[in-house]
């Protein structure tokens, strides 16, 4: 059974899709003095388009039944990478933009003609999933997860306290299994050079090396997270098992 790129994003985004597609619901034809369908020229396809994709329904009204390939997901990224020209302002931004913001980011990625179907479809898959978690760790955290840092969404990492490659399915998606972290936090935390106990104050190395990097990186000694789920805890506790054998790593 083919795959549809209707099956493969969630019905939520569908009404985004709807409306910016070449030829979708509120498609405004002659737009900007464009000569070919109000496309932009950089679009991948555009030389050898006639209008409607890749597929042939990818960019009309049809996009529903267009096969989920290489192709098809190079040009959704063209469309979302250029969102306000092909929304026409169609949606309303406060419905539109936050949704858009979230394809944009699963289609964050070089894909290349070369890229088999098959490897397209399983990195959309898994950006998709890694979406959910960040969606999920919000609706907990509503923002960054340690106290008194006030940074914009789009600037947190959604880390997994758990690794992707560890956790079950259930696990790689809950809002439990993850922290909202600024960048220079989460690269220490995924390598387990900082942790958070059960009081949620962060966990430093005593390493005069690893002193040094904290002060590089801005690193507050007596940072905390703002709250402390019991679920969130058990998580926790291996991570801190894997901070302390890290640490024991290195004193050897």
């Amino acid at each position: 059974m083919i795959t549809k790129i209707k099956d493969v994003f969630p019905e939520r985004v569908h009404p985004v899709m709807d409306s910016i597609f070449p030829g979708g619901v509120e498609w405004h034809w002659k737009v900007k003095n464009v000569k070919k369908f109000g496309c932009l020229k950089s679009c991948p396809t555009y030389e050898k388009c006639r209008g409607c994709g890749p597929s042939g329904k990818l960019c009309s009204v049809e996009w529903t039944e267009t096969p989920a390939k290489t192709a098809a997901f190079m040009v959704l990224k063209h469309i979302f990478d250029n969102f306000h020209y092909y929304n026409c302002d169609d949606l309303a931004d406060e419905f539109a933009l936050p949704l858009a913001s979230e394809i944009s980011e699963v289609l964050d990625f070089p894909f290349e003609s070369n890229l088999s179907p098959a490897e397209a479809l399983a990195i959309v898959k898994v950006r998709l999933k890694q979406a959910e978690f960040k969606a999920n760790l919000f609706l907990l955290w509503e923002g960054c997860s340690i106290d008194g840092i006030e940074i914009a969404a789009n600037y947190l990492i959604a880390s997994h306290i758990k690794p992707w490659a560890q956790a079950s399915d259930s696990q790689k998606v809950s809002r439990y299994n993850g922290l909202l972290l600024p960048t220079n936090y989460d690269y220490l935390f995924d390598r387990h050079l900082i942790s958070f106990n059960q009081h949620g104050m962060i966990m430093l190395h005593s390493l005069a090396e690893l002193e040094n990097l904290y002060g590089i990186l801005g690193i507050d000694p007596e940072a905390k997270l703002s709250f402390l789920p019991e679920e969130t805890m058990q998580f926790l506790s291996g991570h801190n098992e894997q901070f302390h054998q890290v640490h024991a790593k290195m004193t050897n």
